[in-house]
């Protein structure tokens, strides 16, 4: 094929033959989708990952950042030793099913997660959050502290995702029309100021473009 795919250990190389061309180190974002599912047909993710990421050299790798949607494959490598970043992605509403899976109609909801409770028992398992933004922005565009305040003083850090400036992916507020793009320098930059350590965005350039009207940077 013209276009094969990469396998992770291509992609593990890419990143290190770019860091030493720019001479500065790339980070590595990956999310691992469904562990739950796929431990359950036979291919458990926390040994074909963290054995992926042992035959690489990137176990305690500084450039690392893990994240799920479950956080019972984040707590799996942690005790397995896997460094870098753990991070747990939160959904605005609803249950992680690997807590559904495990508890039933008594497994804590996302919701429960962001509390003050939820949070200071995350500590234990993960180095950060990642949230969906409309976490952080209200329906009249204003983007509240309380999460990332609240996590930072735990030592969490905070994420959010996904920055996108067409209209159906706007908060209400910052809506321009029905299709093309609406008023995403306005909102970009609320999420920018609510205190998030950092922004996932399909279209980085505007993204960088608003950190730097704001930071300089």
């Amino acid at each position: 094929d013209a276009e094969p795919l990469m396998c992770f250990s291509e992609l593990i190389a890419l990143v290190e033959r770019e860091s030493d061309a720019a001479g500065r180190l790339f980070g590595l974002v990956v999310e691992l989708k469904h562990a739950s599912y796929f431990e359950s047909i036979g291919l458990p993710m926390r040994e074909l990952y963290g054995n992926a990421l042992s035959e690489a050299g990137w176990s305690h790798s500084a450039q690392l950042t893990t994240e799920s949607f479950e956080s019972t494959i984040l707590a799996q490598l942690r005790d397995r030793g896997v460094g870098g970043e753990l991070v747990y992605l939160l959904e605005a509403s609803g249950y992680p099913i690997d807590r559904v899976i495990e508890h039933g109609t008594d497994a804590k909801s996302y919701e429960y997660d962001v509390s003050d409770d939820g949070l200071r028992e995350l500590t234990s398992v993960v180095s950060g959050i990642s949230i969906d933004k409309s976490m952080l922005v209200s329906e009249d565009g204003d983007a509240g502290t309380s999460i990332t305040e609240r996590a930072h003083a735990l030592g969490l850090t905070v994420l959010t995702w996904t920055l996108r400036p067409e209209n159906e992916y706007l908060s209400p507020a910052y809506t321009r029309g029905t299709t093309g793009f609406g008023d995403w320098r306005g909102e970009f930059a609320a999420v920018m100021r609510s205190g998030v350590d950092g922004v996932f965005a399909d279209h980085p350039d505007p993204a960088l473009e608003v950190r730097k009207e704001l930071f300089g940077r």
